[in-house]
């Protein structure tokens, strides 16, 4: 008979408790501004989820640019590569916010979500 813990222990019935663990500054991908520069602090998921992040770039201690959130997939700015993440994948990155990356790149033809002047 199977007892039903996970081969780390756990129940796999409390799927947001590693969250509780976090620092109160943490926040998901998800709830970050455009123009935003964010840190890693800790991202959730399983073993191929968190590879797949690692493999991009997005670990733990990397900072990230935040290029566009506007309900769709989140374009974020990496060690000078843009990537595209689903809103799926981008909840299970927890960040902190670093500061403001200053003007707006948006594209001529659209207006900066936050209202702010963009690059010309």
């Amino acid at each position: 008979m199977r007892s039903g813990l996970h081969r780390d222990g756990t129940t796999g019935q409390d799927k947001g408790d590693d969250l509780k663990e976090l620092p109160g500054s943490a926040y998901p991908l998800t709830a970050a501004t455009p123009c935003q520069i964010v840190q890693v602090v800790n991202t959730t998921g399983g073993r191929n989820q968190r590879a797949g992040l690692a493999a991009m770039g997005i670990m733990p201690g990397s900072g990230l640019k935040v290029c566009c959130n506007l309900g769709g997939p989140i374009i974020v700015e990496v060690k000078g590569s843009r990537l595209s993440l689903g809103r799926g994948m981008a909840s299970k990155v927890l960040v902190e916010s670093k500061g403001d990356a200053g003007p707006c790149e948006c594209p001529e033809d659209e207006v900066c979500p936050e209202g702010r002047e963009c690059k010309e």
